[in-house]
């Protein structure tokens, strides 16, 4: 009998099947007075470019948060395709010193609908004189 039960739970746990991981810490740098969004440089995807679902900057206040802007890219819209290191374009400029962001960016492999993945950073910033003069990135 007993090996009838082990025989059972062998036979259930061969059909689990593993989550792919789906959630990363992307990138953010200051590249000139210009705050880069992008995908780690060590990245490794099945093709040299993703393509980008959506990338949005979020405001961090107490226990919630706001989102501030958003750009989501659906059919019929154009594939936007990103390469890891390269800065994803985004137009929000109303940043204040030291308030809590996040930018929140997903990506899907061509021709892999599965393959969706979330990145996603904490971050806050120096400003002096108008100018982005520090980023400090959250340790995920």
């Amino acid at each position: 009998m007993r090996k009838i039960y082990t025989l059972i739970i062998m036979m259930l746990l061969a059909g689990c099947v593993v989550e792919k991981q789906r959630f990363y810490t992307a990138d953010i740098t200051l590249r000139g007075n210009e705050l880069c969004f992008s995908l780690p440089e060590t990245y490794l995807a099945q093709s040299d470019r993703v393509s980008l679902v959506s990338i949005a900057i979020e405001q961090r206040l107490d226990n919630q948060t706001r989102e501030l802007w958003r750009r989501t890219n659906m059919p019929p819209s154009p594939v936007e395709r990103v390469t890891p290191g390269q800065c994803i374009p985004y137009s929000y400029n109303a940043f204040k010193d030291s308030a809590l962001y996040t930018v929140a960016i997903s990506t899907v492999e061509p021709q892999d609908a599965d393959s969706k993945r979330f990145w996603q950073r904490s971050f806050s910033l120096k400003i002096s004189d108008g100018q982005i003069s520090q980023v400090i990135v959250s340790a995920e």
